[in-house]
Formats: C-alpha cells, sequence, structure tokens
C-alpha cells in the first residue's frame, strides 16, 4: 500500500474538518480550517491513503499538518493522525516535510505547542531537536490545560540539513517532481494489525 503526503489543497477542507474532530474528540474545540478561505491558509500537508481501483475504494487522508510562517519562523497549529493510522510513523513523516518546507522558505525555526500530558508526541519532537522553550498556562479551551512550547533553532543550518537527511532515508521518504508529492510504501498487513491493535486497545482501557 502506499501513501501520499502532498500540500493541502482546497478540495481537502470539509474532509479536513471531519479529520480533525475526530482525531481530538473530547479535546476538540474549533478548527482550524475554518478560517481557511486564502491560499495561505492552506500551508501544510496531508497524508492521503492511496485507494486500490479493483477494490473500489477512494484516496483517503489520514493525516495533516497545518502551518503558519512569519518571518524568519514556522508555526504548526494542527496536527493529527486518523487513530487507525497511528504507528506506522505517518504523523513523522508529515513532521519530516514540513521542517524541509520551512527550511525551503527561509524559516530559521519552528515551534508548536504540545499538551503537557502527551509525552508520546513529545517524544516525537525531541527526536527532531525540539526544546521546550516555555509554558502557555490554560492553554487548551476544553480542559484548561497547559501547553509546552517546543522549539528547535537553525534548521537551515548545514548541520541539521545533513541529520534530517539521514532521517528522510530512514523513513524511506521518496519525492516525486511532476506532482511534488512524497510517498511511501507500508504493508497493508502491517496496517490490518495496527488498527486490530487500535481497537483492542479501545475495549481494554
Amino acid at each position: 500500500m502506499k501513501i501520499f503526503i502532498r500540500s493541502i489543497q482546497k478540495d481537502d477542507l470539509t474532509d479536513l474538518k471531519l479529520l480533525e474532530k475526530k482525531v481530538y474528540g473530547s479535546n476538540f474545540s474549533s478548527s482550524q480550517f475554518d478560517l481557511a478561505n486564502k491560499i495561505d491558509d492552506l500551508f501544510g500537508y496531508v497524508a492521503i491513503q492511496k485507494g486500490v481501483p479493483f477494490l473500489k475504494t477512494k484516496n483517503k487522508i489520514i493525516g495533516f499538518i497545518k502551518l503558519v510562517h512569519v518571518i524568519d519562523e514556522t508555526h504548526v497549529n494542527s496536527f493529527g493522525v486518523d487513530q487507525f493510522f497511528r504507528g506506522i510513523s505517518v504523523g513523522e513523516k508529515l513532521l519530516i516535510v514540513s521542517i524541509m518546507k520551512a527550511i525551503e522558505i527561509g524559516s530559521n525555526s519552528c515551534t508548536l505547542e504540545v499538551r503537557e500530558s502527551n509525552f508520546n508526541a513529545q517524544n516525537l519532537y525531541s527526536k527532531y531537536r525540539f526544546l521546550k522553550t516555555g509554558i502557555r498556562k490554560n492553554y487548551y479551551s476544553v480542559n484548561r490545560e497547559n501547553a509546552l512550547i517546543m522549539t528547535v533553532q537553525k534548521i537551515n543550518s548545514v548541520e541539521y540539513s545533513e541529520f534530517l537527511s539521514v532521517q528522510i532515508q530512514k523513513m524511506c521518504l521518496r519525492y516525486i517532481p511532476k506532482i511534488d508529492s512524497y510517498y511511501y510504501k507500508i504493508s497493508s498487513v502491517r496496517i490490518f494489525l495496527m488498527r486490530i491493535i487500535s481497537l483492542f486497545q479501545q475495549f481494554t482501557f
């Protein structure tokens, strides 16, 4: 099975709003895509599970990352992956592509907010050298949880670019210039097993 990563398009907005609500669940308050009326507001990427023609399945958005670029900094303001596709590095690949884009457009740093309780996300960001640089008290409107500010600096340095190149190779990401998209292959069996595990965890906990 192939999963593609490409820029957000206006036709994606309806599906993105639904997925965002699904991803955040009870923590969802409002969509970051509601105000996405201009091209600049669509800055970000989606991960798409490629449909299988003979099974009559359509392409499906399974993850997203929405970005904002201000002067020399790129900010992640919404990021999520469908729960049935977690554990297969969809989020990590979206983050890699986003950092590469941030470097391309001249950003020197990348920053984001993450819940204090979301240790899995914090571990991912730490892997890409994001450091905790602050805290926003009562940041999330639903349960007033604090947010940690995490930032990676000097992403346009030679040293960081070399580090990122190694990660891209490890992730087996392939770029297709013709359609300006990335893709990678994942075993359908692995996806099926991850879905079974996810369902089991829901019923267990």
